[in-house]
């Protein structure tokens, strides 16, 4: 039995839906139910009777929902103990960034902050999304974050505005589009369109903004990777929109403006204000340093 198992198990209860389940913990459905499934052949009773648009508790279920909600309390309760262990012993912060700002940012604000606390380690997560920064800070599996601000926050979490960036258009050398200083989001769906493919945040961003400005992009070629997308425009298959900071000075790409004014993306600073006292110094110096960098 795996904690992980148990958490899946809490949240169905929670939603009564294995769709609304798997939304809420970014999982695909499919490996959500595999894991229910294999929970209930561990344990040797179903869990859940399915029923057309709704899962109810067996009576194998009501008892293993009293267990498993006095085993996450345990759990919980350990790491807030271990979090205080981890920062008395100087061992560190654990930080949740999204791709497009970890290889520009991250690494000069880490650098900075070591050789202020060389006791103190850097434990750094990236993270396709916003929500799953957003859900592991939820879950006391990380410190601080990065992050687009959706939705409500968990009790424990405080957030504030971090820096406001735009959103550019890469197009590849040598386009007819590169002979302006800037396109508009109506230039851009009128070529082929490349973007990341769906559960990316960014590509949610991207494609939210196109929608808001009632331009629908021709989407010809969806990646996982943020450099093969670049990759891509390089080649000349395409164009696309990425933050400003997601992109290398030294990339052979051209990068233009967007004349449209809502084409930007908000990024907020989220971290845990349960932390023991000892953590708040090194955490509140991390988020100047990160500021500052930020800045410049």
């Amino acid at each position: 039995m795996q904690l992980q198992q148990i958490r899946y198990f809490m949240a169905i209860c929670d939603e009564g839906n294995m769709s609304r389940a798997a939304t809420r913990l970014f999982v695909a459905q499919p490996s959500l139910s595999e894991q229910i499934r294999k929970l209930e052949q561990e344990l040797g009773l179903p869990l859940f009777t399915r029923l057309p648009r709704r899962l109810v508790l067996t009576p194998a279920g009501e008892v293993f929902r009293v267990h498993a909600t006095r085993i996450l309390e345990e759990v919980d309760l350990v790491q807030t103990h271990i979090d205080e262990v981890s920062v008395q012993s100087g061992q560190g912060i654990r930080v949740g960034v999204l791709p497009t700002l970890g290889s520009r940012l991250f690494p000069s604000v880490i650098a900075e902050f070591r050789r202020n606390n060389p006791g103190v380690h850097i434990a750094l997560r990236e993270e396709n999304s916003s929500q799953s920064v957003k859900h592991l800070l939820s879950e006391r599996e990380l410190d601080v974050g990065v992050m687009r601000l959706e939705g409500k926050l968990a009790p424990h979490l405080e957030a504030s505005f971090f820096l406001r960036e735009p959103l550019i258009a890469l197009i590849p050398p040598g386009h007819l589009l590169a002979r302006s200083g800037e396109i508009s989001l109506e230039e851009i769906a009128e070529e082929p369109f490349l973007t990341l493919k769906a559960g990316y945040g960014l590509r949610e961003l991207v494609l939210n903004v196109l929608s808001d400005a009632g331009v629908v992009p021709n989407i010809t070629v969806e990646v996982s990777q943020l450099e093969f997308l670049i990759g891509l425009v390089e080649a000349g298959m395409g164009v696309t929109m990425l933050p400003q900071l997601a992109v290398a000075r030294e990339r052979q790409v051209t990068q233009l403006q967007i004349s449209d004014r809502h084409a930007f993306r908000e990024l907020y600073l989220v971290w845990r204000k349960d932390l023991p006292l000892e953590s708040k110094a090194p955490l509140r110096m991390f988020i100047d340093i990160l500021r500052s960098h930020a800045e410049h």
